[in-house]
């Protein structure tokens, strides 16, 4: 009995997730149109969107292999695999988008990779799209979820596979209430290579079947760290902000940061500057770009001179620096000296440590932290943990373990450790590719597939 309530469950399911679907689609097309009369190049967004990838595959005879990677920090995580996989002479690779904002780094990287966007998800979209693909085998970055998409590469027969997976505890709280519709959906990947243990247990209590599930490791691992010489040549560009000396001014970023921590850090550059015996200089890369003008009213009223990076002109009288473009976090990581990991005051779990370490910043952070446990748990093994609630507390603990250049070098080389002997986990990744794509080739050599 149990098996048909689920199955009838899991039916009702999909047949309210294809109503809802439905529903919206005539708001996003009244929302595409809009944009198409304000900018008439979203023309060739539109047609992807809605199935239509222009295609010509008559006679090759390269395997395809689809990156699917929603936003930028899925697609910075995946890029190292994107571009060791494109230089098989034998795969062609595609990577597919959703926002818009990952669409415009990507074309920014020399890569020999066809760029699309991901569609519409109603099924009869989604089997037009991946009929013009016409993908060999599909890879999933980190949590892409997409019933009608991956109902329709599943009944084509194609490999799936999503790796580096992760899940919010918030997430995964909603697919439980789901049910399982949801177990369904992500049994339809042939494997999940989530990043940790803690994952695992995620999926499976999502009710993903046992045999499908692998702990593969955090791609964001193989992230391409600068040399020395690349991160003394970026760091140097700091020198006409905050002169040479390497104490004669702290500079402070806030990495990804949520409202109201900006308010918060301009108040702690403030404190330390008042507390310390050299001024404190201030980062902030929102994770949400589009907040740049309301941050940079908030750094007036708490009374700092504030610069947006687009407006240019950065003069030793500016105290803080409101990024406001994409992709811009590693090089103004390499000028700070700590780096506040946004998202941690508020309850909102934290962003991901790893960029900061990768770029040699001592790391603080707020109490909230669930989003990345593990890699914190990780960080706390090796001493590295600073966290602490509030402008006061922070405050103090700067002062003590990172108040001189010394401190902040000492404490970015314990958080250096988390990085021993991951280098695998992209070479781990690699064969998983390559192996989706051979075993599909024998397929069709063999004319079964």
């Amino acid at each position: 009995m149990d098996t048909v309530v689920e199955q009838l469950y899991r039916s009702i399911g999909w047949l309210g997730y294809q109503i809802c679907t439905l529903l919206a689609l005539p708001g996003f097309m009244l929302f595409c149109g809009y944009k198409l009369l304000q900018n008439k190049s979203f023309c060739e967004q539109l047609s992807q969107r809605f199935g239509r990838v222009k295609q010509n595959r008559a006679g090759s005879k390269q395997s395809r292999l689809v990156f699917i990677a929603e936003g930028v920090g899925e697609l910075q995580a995946v890029y190292p695999l994107v571009q060791k996989v494109a230089q098989q002479e034998n795969v062609e690779v595609v990577i597919a988008l959703q926002a818009v904002d990952a669409m415009q780094w990507a074309k920014k990287q020399t890569i020999s990779a066809q760029l699309v966007y991901l569609p519409y998800d109603l099924l009869p979209i989604a089997k037009q799209w991946v009929a013009a693909l016409q993908p060999t085998a599909v890879v999933i970055m980190e949590r892409a979820l997409w019933p009608n998409l991956y109902l329709a590469i599943s009944r084509l027969g194609l490999p799936m596979h999503l790796i580096s997976a992760r899940m919010s505890p918030n997430s995964a709280r909603f697919y439980r209430v789901m049910g399982s519709f949801f177990s369904a959906v992500l049994n339809l990947l042939d494997h999940v290579y989530v990043q940790d243990q803690l994952a695992y247990e995620t999926y499976q209590g999502l009710g993903v079947d046992a045999k499908k599930l692998s702990i593969g490791g955090n791609l964001k691992y193989a992230i391409t760290a600068v040399t020395n010489e690349q991160y003394q040549a970026m760091r140097c560009l700091r020198t006409a902000w905050v002169g040479e000396e390497q104490d004669q001014v702290c500079v402070l970023q806030g990495v990804s940061t949520h409202f109201p921590e900006e308010a918060m850090l301009c108040q702690l550059a403030k404190s330390l500057t008042r507390q310390g015996d050299k001024p404190v200089k201030l980062i902030i890369v929102p994770r949400d770009i589009s907040r740049a003008e309301e941050i940079r009213a908030e750094v007036i009223k708490q009374g700092l001179q504030v610069r947006l990076e687009s407006d240019g002109g950065l003069t030793p009288q500016t105290e803080v620096l409101v990024v406001d473009a994409i992709g811009r976090m590693k090089h103004y990581l390499a000028w700070a000296d700590i780096a506040f990991v946004g998202g941690s005051i508020i309850a909102h779990g934290g962003q991901n440590p790893l960029e900061p370490i990768l770029m040699r910043t001592a790391v603080i952070t707020g109490p909230h932290t669930f989003n990345f446990r593990t890699q914190w748990q990780e960080i706390a093994s090796h001493g590295g943990d600073l966290r602490a609630d509030g402008v006061e507390k922070l405050a103090e603990l700067v002062q003590v373990h990172l108040g001189t250049h010394a401190q902040r070098v000492a404490h970015a080389a314990k958080l250096a450790k988390v990085l021993d002997g991951r280098a695998q986990i992209l070479q781990d990744y690699y064969k998983v590719c390559m192996q989706m794509v051979s075993a599909e080739a024998g397929k069709k050599a063999l004319g079964l597939a």
